[in-house]
């Protein structure tokens, strides 16, 4: 529910809404498009999400707004740009820790194969594309 490339994610209708009108052109590392995905989605697409991951929290709504406190949009594979086949919803902590160039083996375990096989195919085939279109052969 936190991958928003899912189509059953909450924040997939707004964070792919967010992506196809944004006129972004800023390097990845400047985080200018993840940012305008978070403001899209805002605080009550935040709870929705937390609410879909973690339905046992529904009826607790400061420890919910607590987790939106610590929310951060993550990059699944940080080479990547910020688009919703590469977001992940998560939280400051472990969003710290796994880092994909300090721990790519605790953030695939967290992620779940379901996330990162599905990620890693668009990233893949972003590149090949990438590739043909600067081909000068």
């Amino acid at each position: 529910m936190a991958y928003l490339a899912n189509p059953d994610s909450p924040g997939h209708p707004a964070a792919r809404h967010a992506f196809a009108t944004s006129r972004s052109t800023s390097p990845r590392g400047v985080d200018g498009l993840k940012d305008h995905i978070k403001r899209a989605i805002g605080v009550e697409g935040l709870k929705d999400i937390i609410n879909a991951r973690m339905p046992r929290l529904r009826g607790y709504p400061l420890i919910v707004a607590a987790l939106v406190a610590e929310v951060q949009y993550d990059h699944i594979y940080s080479n990547a740009c910020d688009a919703p086949e590469n977001l992940f919803v998560d939280f400051q902590g472990p969003n710290g820790h796994f880092s994909d160039y300090r721990n790519m083996p605790g953030k695939a375990a967290r992620y779940t194969a379901e996330v990162m096989m599905p990620a890693a195919a668009w990233f893949q085939e972003a590149i090949f594309g990438e590739t043909a279109v600067a081909s000068v052969a």
